[in-house]
């Protein structure tokens, strides 16, 4: 409820209180955490029912979709947008079933989700919220990828570039941090894991180009090819291993799924010394998706990968 009046007012243990200009704005957080639990428990009755949720789908959606920018509390908007995905695979399984709605009906519930979806994105301050939202991005492509038309995923595609701009953003605003008389080492611990949560957005993002791969392979390359200087920055040797093993993972991921009718061979020379160094890494992730990298350049590549094929033999042996 809004309170325009300063009044004094006794504290209340379910109550929070924000100042914002010259409105006192108290929030019931109890109500909050109920409507946090809702959202979770119609999630996992999506979940479980799949196509028997069937009459409740399209009342669910509109309930969930203004929520994905509720203000007032994080988990809410997190667990809204890993919703989606269920609804969106309940409806189509739905339909697969026999319900009496047809592919239609499903590819308008994409069009009504993505687009809040998206904005969300822009718009959301929270990095472990943009990682939920991106993941769902992601699910959305791998449940009904097909519905997209090609605006759709530009729009995706410009949505990820700014998520990775966005956190770059916030990486090179705590760099400035360290320069502050007050820094001291709590406050470099605060910041190691606030890079951390930058991390799972990186990781969020390669694993939503991952899909789209898998989904359209070498012909969504051209969209993918506008991210990569993004994960090129990762592979530098002053970043964390975390980001090492995400630029390596969208290697593996481009190179076996986007390769077709030669679409990657122009990255052969890039890509090849980077899998071929990282082989022999002290983190085990990273020596584990290197190998694999190489085994499916091996494969895609054929007679280009034939010159370093002893040196791949030699450092996988190692």
């Amino acid at each position: 409820y809004l309170d325009d009046e300063d009044e004094d007012e006794d504290e209340e243990e379910e109550v929070e209180t924000l100042i914002i200009g010259d409105r006192k704005i108290c929030i019931r957080t109890s109500t909050l955490e109920e409507k946090s639990t809702a959202c979770s428990m119609l999630c996992c009755y999506v979940e479980e029912l799949q196509e028997g949720f069937f009459p409740y789908i399209e009342e669910i959606v509109q309930l969930f979709v203004p929520l994905l920018r509720f203000a007032f509390h994080e988990e809410v908007r997190s667990t809204v947008a890993s919703g989606m995905p269920e609804l969106l695979k309940a409806a189509k399984s739905a339909v697969e079933k026999g319900c009496g709605k047809d592919a239609a009906w499903v590819k308008g519930m994409l069009d009504f989700m993505l687009s809040p979806l998206l904005e969300a994105i822009d718009k959301e301050p929270e990095a472990l919220i943009v990682v939920s939202q991106v993941e769902a991005i992601g699910k959305l492509v791998a449940c009904y990828g097909e519905g997209l038309d090609q605006n759709q995923m530009v729009q995706i595609f410009g949505c990820l570039k700014k998520a990775l701009e966005a956190s770059a953003e916030r990486r090179k605003e705590r760099e400035g941090r360290k320069e502050s008389e007050d820094f001291d080492e709590e406050e470099a611990e605060a910041i190691e894991e606030e890079n951390e949560e930058e991390d799972d957005v990186s990781d969020a993002v390669c694993e939503c180009l991952d899909e789209m791969l898998k989904k359209f392979r070498a012909a969504v390359m051209p969209l993918v090819e506008q991210l990569l200087p993004f994960f090129a920055q990762m592979l530098e040797p002053s970043r964390s291993s975390s980001e090492h093993r995400i630029a390596i993972c969208l290697i593996d991921s481009v190179v076996e799924y986007g390769s077709d009718g030669g679409a990657t061979l122009k990255y052969f020379n890039s890509f090849v010394p980077v899998l071929l160094n990282n082989t022999t890494s002290e983190d085990a992730d990273i020596r584990q998706c290197s190998a694999y990298g190489l085994g499916a350049c091996a494969q895609v590549y054929g007679e280009h990968f034939a010159p370093v094929c002893k040196d791949a033999l030699g450092k996988l042996m190692q």
